[in-house]
């Protein structure tokens, strides 16, 4: 069957605008943490990870009768940056089928799904304001999740696609909410994550049709799996990483007994919890990890990217494969707050 390959990319984080400056800070192991305006236990300013607002594009005129929130026009500004660069090696991508993962809806300040589409169609220069665009994903595992169903779509006749990951937590009602629950890293509650933004964005094809345009294959999708965990973190149950364990498992199915996973790419936010799942999966897929592989969780540098962190991690590895300082295979997984758990499998384009 012919491979499904990355052709494009794209990556805004608080390191900066454009992959390869988030690529060079998350491999120097910098850091992108400073006091925020936004506010914690006794008035304190938390820390967080934020995209410098001089980088990001003002909100185009066509957003001015949408009735969009802050936070909203705020996730299409990241969005549109993101999808203008993955887009590049096309030249065009205005009527690009994509597939959306956006933040997991918070009970207390919940969004409309239809108008965030809407607003990020806009701010993107697409005519058709939302038509093509799928958003049915959410939370950190929800860019792998769509990015698991570019073959199905680009088998009913797409020739490309965009997968698209964006959120913030620059909103003062989630982060509240998040300080009340003790998820936020502070002086008080030590065993929290940092907050960030940002937006990534994948342009998928097949191989036969990237080599027909003439395109650099950076990247091939190997594999992918989801599943779901009963023990997730708002749930009574036990976190016993049975969703993980399933979804590296569906991933990593194809994958001959050597070489085995050179480089493993997740999405830890510093929280001991998802430290605790990783664990339990590695055990059950010990055989398929090489002895001296790789551990990579960028998000100690440039916070916790909620739901652009699934698709983040698949473009900073596709940078490391394309770039050569990567090793194939190279296993990349994400947890949501909810029961979702993926992961995804990418091979250098030679292998």
């Amino acid at each position: 069957m012919d491979e499904l390959v990355i052709v494009g990319v794209g990556l805004t984080t608080p390191f900066g605008v454009g992959v390869v400056p988030s690529a060079a800070a998350a491999r120097a192991g910098l850091a992108a943490f400073a006091e925020s305006d936004f506010t914690g236990h006794g008035a304190t300013q938390l820390v967080m990870a934020l995209v410098p607002e001089a980088l990001l594009p003002p909100t185009v005129a066509a957003l001015d009768n949408v009735r969009a929130s802050a936070r909203e026009l705020r996730l299409a500004r990241l969005a549109a940056l993101a999808l203008a660069e993955a887009v590049l090696p096309l030249g065009k991508g205005d009527d690009l089928p994509v597939l959306l993962a956006l933040p997991e809806q918070d009970e207390a300040r919940p969004f409309d799904r239809a108008l965030m589409v809407k607003a990020i169609a806009l701010q993107a220069g697409r005519a058709d304001a939302g038509a093509g665009i799928e958003a049915g994903w959410s939370g950190r595992a929800g860019g792998l999740m769509a990015l698991a169903q570019a073959e199905a779509r680009l088998d009913a006749g797409a020739r490309f696609l965009l997968v698209v990951g964006v959120d913030t937590y620059a909103a003062p009602a989630i982060l509240a909410r998040l300080v009340r629950a003790g998820r936020i890293k502070t002086d008080r509650d030590l065993d929290g994550f940092i907050p960030g933004e940002g937006a990534a964005a994948l342009l998928v094809t097949r191989r036969a049709h990237a080599q027909e345009r003439g395109l650099r294959i950076l990247a091939v999708i190997a594999g992918s799996g989801s599943a779901h965990e009963p023990g997730f973190i708002a749930s009574s149950e036990p976190n016993r990483g049975q969703g993980l364990t399933q979804a590296i498992a569906a991933a990593t199915a194809g994958l001959s007994a050597e070489p085995r996973v050179a480089e493993v790419h997740t999405a830890f936010t510093g929280e001991s919890y998802w430290a605790k799942e990783w664990g339990a999966a590695a055990i059950r897929h010990q055989a398929r990890l090489a002895p001296d592989h790789g551990m990579h969780h960028p998000a100690d540098g440039y916070g916790d990217l909620g739901a652009a962190s699934g698709v983040a991690l698949v473009v900073l590895a596709t940078q490391g494969l394309s770039a050569g300082y990567g090793r194939s295979p190279a296993l990349l997984f994400a947890s949501s707050d909810g029961p979702d758990r993926a992961a995804v499998v990418l091979t250098t384009a030679s292998s």
